[in-house]
C-alpha cells in the first residue's frame, strides 16, 4: 500500500485517469457511432419517404377503383330501371 499511493498520486496529477478526457480510441469510437447514427437516420428517412410514396399510390389506385365501381353501379341501376320500364310497357296493352 505504501508503494501504490505515490504512483497513484502521480497518475491522478498527470490527468491520465480523467474521465472527461477521452483517449484517441474512445474519440474514434464516439465519432464512428455518431456517423453510424447519422447513416441510420438517413436510411430511416429514405424508407419513410418510400413508404409515403407507396401509400399515396395506393390511395390513388383505390380512388380510381371506387370511380369504376360507381360507374358500374350507375350503369347497373339504369339498366335495371330500363328493364322494369320495358316490362311495364309490354304488360300493359
Amino acid at each position: 500500500m505504501a508503494t501504490i499511493f505515490p504512483h497513484l498520486g502521480a497518475v491522478l496529477a498527470s490527468g491520465a485517469l480523467n474521465p472527461l478526457r477521452l483517449s484517441a480510441a474512445a474519440q474514434a469510437a464516439t465519432q464512428g457511432a455518431g456517423t453510424t447514427a447519422l447513416v441510420i437516420m438517413i436510411l430511416i428517412g429514405a424508407v419513410l419517404a418510400a413508404v409515403g410514396q407507396a401509400v399515396r399510390a395506393l390511395v390513388a389506385l383505390a380512388a380510381a377503383f371506387l370511380q369504376v365501381a360507381a360507374a358500374m353501379a350507375s350503369l347497373l341501376i339504369v339498366t335495371g330501371l330500363s328493364a322494369v320500364v320495358i316490362v311495364i310497357l309490354l304488360i300493359h296493352p
